[in-house]
């Protein structure tokens, strides 16, 4: 077996060099290493690449048992070139296709096929998309154990392929693969065409029409690598769905780049699967994502934006499951330009119809037509997605403390706790079950050295002796949110209702100071926003208990401010001083 398979490693070797891109922007190959190639590929069986193994796992899927589907086996692909396999049922034909500026060799090693190749001749109507050439015919039958077939950018580059007489297997070849970008060229996708006709040339020849078409519907493939005990992870709204999808969203999070990306093709699958549904398949799934937002209002507690758009997807959904609207609009042949069923939603919910003058506004609230219904679910559905993410928002400090009785950073070092003090402290907390904090396993009970040498090498009293700090403000606002985070910068990373948890009643009764505090948060930063807060409630405490405070923020301006406070423990020791004094 070994010796079998080692063919098909010695070809692929020979694929690659032969196959290579130059500095010019394209795929060059060799012509002797070509032919090296070519002859390695005429003496390749069906054996060599284990054929009938990789067959007897394809017909266990419907598709390909049921003789719809093409079957594809993949072998070997590289930025250069593909190598796989095709099969084709009795008189199943591949379609007529094109392989825009590649090199390719097909070798059928199981059963007959009737090729019928076409070589380009010239355009009769050049359009994107309903393009009409001129080609020349060729038809030829290739047996198993025949010599293989060539097809270049100028000659036989257009091909049908038809099983004759049985199930039929060809090797295929291709340089450079498809949806490849070469300098100077379009992207080479595989477009589809149909004979219409004949053309007769001047000097007598022959020519045949190949008008260019859409993707046959009844044409697809079946890939060796999806076989039925792994549909399991596609099956939409199943737990793995489900949490493979929180996974992808969470590694988004920390990638810009993937999240625009999710965001957009997430958005494009939804269209285009929003195409493919009926009236009653399209309000089965309103009634799922009803029934799901319900469940985030009840069983978790939404960031207060993200609170108030589900309650207005709430009302929106129910308004269009108990519309009559529905039937008539999510049917196949309904015009875009419809308008018998009027839509009322908040204009945030369709922002893109607004920029684009597709509906009319009344009042803060967009009047959608049926006709704009789609891409008005297309909009909540994007605006959903983008909420969904926004909701991974760590919580601050010292709530993690007391819900999972861990801390990473020792804050009480800065504020003149004692020791003794801090080893007392923590023996208390970490004495405590942490149920609630997956990340760590660890008790006072069985790791009390470990957390009390580590409080006195904070101390300085052990390892280097070095004498450390607790993070400061700065260090804060640079560290990125995390699941695991323990917070950070109430002034940075907080969002307005949270914010408002945080500062202290005398001051966030005052409707035009939490104005003026969002508003520097926004355009000026965090520190400019801790200034501001810090400044106001001085001067409320001095009004409200009508005494003189100390030198340090009595006469301290934004700038004292801000070199006094440059951690958080100075910000809550100081401004705490003033509080209870």
């Amino acid at each position: 077996m070994a010796s079998l398979k080692s063919k098909v490693d010695v070809l692929w070797k020979q694929v690659l060099d032969t196959f290579k891109w130059s500095q010019t922007g394209a795929v060059r190959y060799d012509e002797e290493n070509f032919a090296s190639m070519k002859r390695q590929v005429d003496a390749l069986t069906a054996e060599d690449i284990s054929l009938e193994a990789s067959l007897s796992q394809m017909r266990l899927h419907p598709g390909f048992r049921n003789e719809e589907a093409v079957g594809n086996i993949h072998i070997c692909s590289n930025d250069a070139a593909t190598m796989q396999v095709f099969v084709l049922h009795r008189d199943q034909q591949m379609p007529i296709h094109d392989h825009p500026h590649m090199i390719g060799i097909l070798k059928v090693i199981k059963g007959c096929v009737r090729i019928n190749s076409y070589t380009f001749k010239g355009y009769e109507s050049k359009k994107p998309g309903s393009s009409v050439i001129h080609t020349l015919k060729q038809t030829s039958e290739v047996c198993k154990g025949d010599p293989a077939c060539v097809l270049t950018p100028s000659e036989r580059n257009f091909h049908s392929i038809v099983a004759l007489n049985g199930e039929a297997a060809f090797l295929d070849i291709l340089s450079p693969p498809y949806f490849t970008k070469i300098d100077g060229q379009d992207l080479n996708v595989c477009n589809y065409y149909r004979e219409g006709g004949t053309v007769s040339r001047p000097d007598g020849e022959i020519l045949v029409r190949l008008e260019e078409i859409g993707p046959p519907d009844d044409y697809w493939t079946v890939k060796e690598c999806c076989e039925p005990f792994k549909f399991k992870y596609l099956t939409d709204g199943s737990a793995l769905d489900r949490t493979g999808h929180f996974m992808l969203r969470l590694i988004a999070l920390r990638l810009p780049l993937l999240k625009e990306f999710l965001l957009r093709s997430e958005t494009l699958l939804f269209e285009k699967r929003l195409r493919c549904l009926n009236h009653s398949q399209v309000e089965r799934e309103l009634k799922t994502a009803l029934r799901h937002a319900k469940e985030i209002l009840s069983f978790s507690n939404p960031i207060l934006k993200f609170r108030k758009f589900l309650h207005i997807f709430i009302k929106f959904c129910s308004e269009i499951i108990s519309s009559r609207g529905i039937q008539h609009t999510f049917l196949k042949d309904h015009s875009d330009d419809c308008e018998k069923h009027l839509l009322q939603v908040p204009f945030t919910f369709c922002l893109s119809l607004i920029s684009a003058r597709q509906v009319e506004m009344r009042a803060g609230n967009a009047i959608v037509p049926c006709g704009k219904w789609r891409q008005l679910l297309s909009c909540v559905f994007l605006q959903h997605m983008k909420y969904g993410m926004e909701q991974f928002a760590a919580s601050d400090s010292f709530q993690c403390l007391w819900a999972d009785e861990r801390l990473r950073h020792l804050l009480e070092i800065d504020v003149g706790m004692p020791m003794m003090e801090a080893i007392e402290f923590w023996s208390k907390e970490y004495a405590q079950t942490n149920s609630n904090c997956t990340s760590c396993s660890h008790s006072w009970q069985k790791d009390n050295k470990r957390y009390i040498y580590s409080i006195r090498h904070l101390y300085g009293l052990e390892g280097s002796r070095r004498e450390y700090s607790s993070p400061g403000c700065h260090q804060f606002q640079k560290m990125g949110l995390a699941p695991s985070s323990e917070g950070g910068c109430p002034f940075l990373d907080f969002d307005k209702e949270k914010l408002l948890k945080c500062l202290h009643d005398g001051v966030k009764a005052d409707d035009s100071f939490i104005d003026s505090l969002i508003y520097v948060k926004s355009k000026h930063g965090a520190n400019e926003a801790c200034k501001l807060y810090c400044t106001t409630l001085c001067n409320f405490i001095k009004e409200s208990k009508k005494v003189e405070c100390g030198e340090q923020l009595a006469e301290a301006s934004e700038s004292k401010l801000a070199n006094k406070i440059s951690s958080p423990s100075q910000f809550y020791s100081n401004l705490n001083y003033f509080i209870e004094m």
